[in-house]
């Protein structure tokens, strides 16, 4: 039907058909209910959308705990012996384990195999009893470093050995052996109150030599920055290396290089071990403005290596947290000496029967003035002189816990 404005007719015309087709207009609205009635003369009041609430990210954070080498050598294994066959690791950590039982992460670096198809051995060769890891488990120990110059001191049986035992206690997180060139590439991570954490643990050395997947070696340019380019992906990446010279409480050029590398490339907490013995804590800039957290070296945390400053060793502390940008901040860092302590006579020491070292546990170094007193130095040293020697170790970059009330004051 054609528009009524475009029809050729006379303008008085097209007026009035205009004018009655308003008229039609009106009688139908009149018609319409309610329509013109007195309640249409009050506009109707519309309802105004609530104002979208924008909650602001918060800080997410948790609290770690790092320690140094469980080192099972043959007097170790003796005394974790529960005389039915088995062998109880945990309860040489009684003494101090309140510490960090609070912690979400609490890492350990097992310097030996514990393959259960393998036979137990020691020095130079080394492999534990399965129940080493599960000693590791009890104690809290949930983010496993396996990579060091022992490892491949039973080639790659002990490695399948060890992680098939590690993969019945399902740690948080595991890193630096491997039993396939798969496996090698794939980086562990997980996820700490809404924190995706990643890890990797690179070697500076083996004693044994590896094959081509085995290890992650800290000088292998393409495999440590494709690792730490899958590791630096997550909100917090936690690097654990086994470096510098043995029984030297120096940091070496190697470290400080690749310490500087690691931050480069994504580190935010480095853990190192290898030593025996306590080495600086630093902080190192990032590019973001932030520091990372630097253990040079933690030392031992359970041995029964013979030297007054491998029985001494660093348990770290520290809290991390992440803001709502993404940036990364480690607070209330600090260092708890450890004593580990065995029985041993002052003749027994003189000559050399290692044997008889019993009745092992470690202990915060506040609470040692009585186990030193059973001690083979128990002559040569104190409680002061060894703070004194651990706070010329460590370094004064971070503050070093004298009391189990300074150590409580941390917790939340």
């Amino acid at each position: 039907m054609a528009n009524v404005e475009d029809m050729d007719v006379p303008r008085c015309s097209r007026r009035l058909t205009l004018a009655l087709l308003s008229v039609a207009l009106l009688a139908v609205t009149a018609c319409s209910p309610g329509a013109l009635g007195p309640e249409d003369a009050t506009p109707t009041a519309t309802s105004e959308p609530s104002p979208t609430v924008t909650e602001e990210p918060e800080d997410r954070s948790f609290s770690m705990s790092v320690m140094g080498d469980w080192l099972p050598h043959d007097s170790v294994v003796a005394d974790a012996a529960d005389g039915s066959g088995g062998y109880d690791f945990a309860r040489f950590t009684d003494s101090l384990r309140g510490l960090w039982e609070q912690d979400e992460l609490v890492y350990c670096n097992q310097e030996v195999t514990s393959a259960g198809e393998l036979p137990i051995s020691y020095f130079p060769q080394f492999n534990a009893p399965p129940e080493l890891a599960d000693g590791m488990h009890e104690a809290g120990c949930n983010v496993i470093g396996l990579g060091n110059n022992h490892t491949f001191d039973h080639g790659q049986p002990g490695i399948d050995g060890t992680l098939e035992v590690w993969d019945g206690l399902g740690p948080e997180l595991i890193a630096g052996a491997n039993r396939s060139p798969e496996e090698q590439l794939e980086v562990a991570s997980t996820d700490v109150n809404g924190i995706s954490v990643s890890f990797v643990n690179f070697v500076g050395m083996s004693n044994m030599g590896s094959n081509d997947y085995a290890l992650d070696y800290l000088t292998d340019h393409d495999l440590r920055s494709t690792l730490m380019e899958e590791a630096s992906q997550a909100d917090v990446t936690i690097v654990a290396v086994h470096w510098g010279d043995e029984y030297s409480h120096r940091v070496n050029g190697m470290q400080r290089e690749y310490a500087e590398i690691l931050v480069e490339e994504g580190a935010d907490v480095i853990i190192g071990t290898h030593p025996h013995v306590v080495q600086p804590v630093e902080w190192l800039p990032k590019e973001d403005g932030t520091e990372a957290l630097v253990f040079y070296s933690l030392g031992n945390f359970l041995s029964t290596q013979m030297a007054v400053p491998r029985i001494i060793g660093l348990l770290g502390q520290f809290d991390v947290t992440v803001d709502a940008d993404g940036l990364v901040t480690i607070d209330n860092a600090r260092s708890v000496p450890t004593y580990m302590h065995f029985d041993l006579s002052v003749a027994d020491y003189v000559n050399e029967n290692w044997v008889n070292r019993t009745n092992l546990q470690v202990y915060p170094l506040w609470d040692t003035q009585e186990p030193l007193s059973r001690s083979a130095w128990r002559n040569d040293v104190t409680v002061e002189s060894l703070y004194a020697s651990f706070e010329e170790w460590a370094g004064e970059e971070i503050p070093i816990v004298r009391s189990e009330e300074e150590a409580e004051s941390y917790r939340p």
